[in-house]
């Protein structure tokens, strides 16, 4: 499966050929630096895009048209890859020959209104809509207690540190209120202008006639932007651990632990940290859920996670508070054991579940834009040159990271009445 990659205009095109998938699909990219008073901005405004546009200004507008198009759908997204904020807009289409002539075209115009041809007049976006929106939006925000335990992992993050890591992405109430139809009409104008555009697309087509669509239906002016490097280098200035607790109205109690690593280098990052937390905390035969869970019964869920471009390893904890002190203290205990007593069946599992997710990635349209993208941008190798690199990783590799990996921040999300 290989890319073929063109400059546009101001953007790359990254055409995929394969017969495997019975659809095409696009991923539309806008990469920028990350400020953390663009967030809710941002996502209202891709919100705003989605629900409505120039041509089709009512949800019902756009659903008859995208039932015309044969269920064709257009949705954002929009990721944090450390000190860089991507946001995506994907579709998919029934591939044409299965469908009538012209419907490729039709497509790929309508997911051009939809980006490029937004709901506006008076320089501005429409109010009505704006604000059904808005208000939408605000009830997410709002209840982002609702989930304890994405609750907790927010406000671990605001421990560990104010580099971008700790921004909410879900956004902010008192940025959410300052938004009005003329600033986030200028906000849109900003977002196309100051972005980093690459255009995926994936199936069975033609090159020449792919290009020639995109090219009649998609242009920009983009400024020549410098992207910031994505790796945070997280280092914490804390004299010991720092732990918070907070009480909620659920009845159990949600643990949050935040690690650092001092001085990660590229391999570790890329391939060790995965590897590692899968042993420590991300699998079924894990260290946190036999010893923990199972052995000890000291929780009710456990995990480990790794994010990448911030360096973090995160814990997150199901437990009763009443087994707070003994569940924290065998997560310790599991955490040390990663520095001397991994075992072969651990390492072993480990690398095959590693290497069952790389040989997925080809197995899912979506996975496959994701990592051509990766290693567009993050110098991330081929699958199979993955795949080599961890099979080679020793004991030896995970011991030394296992030595750099320390507690920073703890999080208690108290269980109450």
């Amino acid at each position: 499966m290989k890319e073929k990659c063109i400059d546009l205009n101001g953007f790359k095109l990254h055409m995929i050929k394969t017969k495997k998938f019975k659809s095409i699909s696009f991923k539309l990219s806008f990469r920028n630096n990350l400020n953390k008073e663009d967030i809710t901005i941002r996502n209202a405004l891709t919100d705003y895009l989605e629900y409505s546009c120039n041509k089709y200004k009512t949800s019902k507008e756009m659903n008859i048209k995208m039932q015309d198009l044969y269920g064709i759908n257009v949705y954002p997204n929009t990721m944090r890859y450390g000190n860089v904020v991507v946001t995506d807009f994907t579709c998919s289409i029934l591939n044409p020959k299965y469908t009538e002539n012209g419907m490729l075209e039709e497509s790929i115009k309508f997911f051009s209104d939809v980006i490029l041809d937004p709901n506006c007049r008076d320089d501005g976006f429409d109010d009505d809509i704006l604000k059904l929106i808005l208000d939408r939006y605000k009830n997410t925000i709002l209840s982002v207690k609702n989930s304890p335990s994405f609750y907790a992992g927010l406000r671990l993050n605001e421990m560990i540190t104010d580099l971008p890591s700790s921004y909410r992405m879900i956004g902010y109430i008192e940025d959410l209120e300052k938004i009005n139809s003329k600033n986030i009409y200028e906000y849109y104008k900003k977002f196309i202008s100051e972005a980093v555009i690459d255009l995926y697309v994936i199936g069975d087509f033609n090159y020449e006639k792919m290009t020639r669509l995109v090219d009649k239906y998609f242009s920009f002016n983009p400024k020549n932007i410098d992207i910031k490097d994505y790796n945070l280098d997280v280092i914490s200035n804390k004299s010991e651990v720092l732990l918070k607790q907070e009480e909620t109205k659920n009845n159990q109690t949600c643990l949050a632990i935040g690690c650092l690593v001092n001085n990660i280098n590229p391999i570790e990052r890329e391939y060790i940290a995965t590897l590692y937390s899968i042993i420590l905390g991300n699998s079924p035969e894990a260290k946190l859920f036999m010893n923990v869970r199972e052995k000890k019964s000291l929780a009710y869920t456990i995990s480990s996670s790794f994010k990448r471009t911030d360096g973090i390893l995160l814990i997150s904890s199901g437990i009763s508070y009443e087994h707070y002190e003994q569940a924290l203290s065998a997560i310790k205990e599991e955490i040390d054991n990663m520095k001397n007593k991994i075992s072969f069946a651990e390492l072993n599992n480990a690398k095959k579940l590693y290497i069952s997710v790389l040989k997925e990635t080809y197995e899912y349209r979506l996975s496959i834009l994701e990592y051509f993208y990766q290693m567009e941008y993050f110098d991330a190798p081929d699958i199979n040159s993955a795949i080599e690199m961890v099979k080679n990783i020793t004991f030896n590799d995970i011991y030394e990271f296992a030595k750099k990996v320390y507690i920073d921040s703890i999080f208690v999300l108290k269980e109450g009445e």
